[in-house]
């Protein structure tokens, strides 16, 4: 897979580790909202138009990677507008549902692709949604 990063879900545990040090106040909140608008921004529409191999690819794996960036796209993003909002809003529900889909499309890519980097993928964005709904 031809990326900016070959292993960039390691972009979004580094991303849940700030996650955790915003909740304890070390760092500010506007440092994590500009960290995860950017990240998002870099998950869905940017990887896409980077990304060579993906015109290569069958059906089944493009449906998942473009899925799966999405997914991790707005989990991100709005992971930055949970610290601003009520937990109780819309915007958690989102992000519950958006963990789900990425729960199925992890099972669905093991069973079916076991490409190993949609498995880190799904794994670190799930961790990061835990991390989320911890807030």
């Amino acid at each position: 897979m031809k990326s900016i990063l070959k292993k960039d879900y390691l972009l979004i545990l580094v991303l849940s580790v700030l996650c955790f040090f915003t909740i304890k106040q070390i760092i500010p909140n506007a440092i994590y909202l500009i960290l995860a608008i950017l990240l998002g921004i870099y998950f869905f529409p940017l990887k896409l138009i980077i990304n060579s191999d993906f015109i290569n690819k069958t059906e089944s794996s493009k449906i998942l990677f473009i899925a799966l960036n999405m997914l991790a796209s707005i989990i991100i993003v709005l992971s930055s507008l949970l610290f601003y909002v009520d937990a109780n809003s819309i915007f958690s529900v989102i992000v519950s549902y958006s963990g789900i889909a990425v729960f199925l499309l992890l099972i669905y890519s093991y069973l079916k692709n076991k490409n190993k980097y949609f498995i880190y993928l799904s794994l670190s964005i799930l961790w990061l949604n835990a991390g989320i709904l911890a807030i």
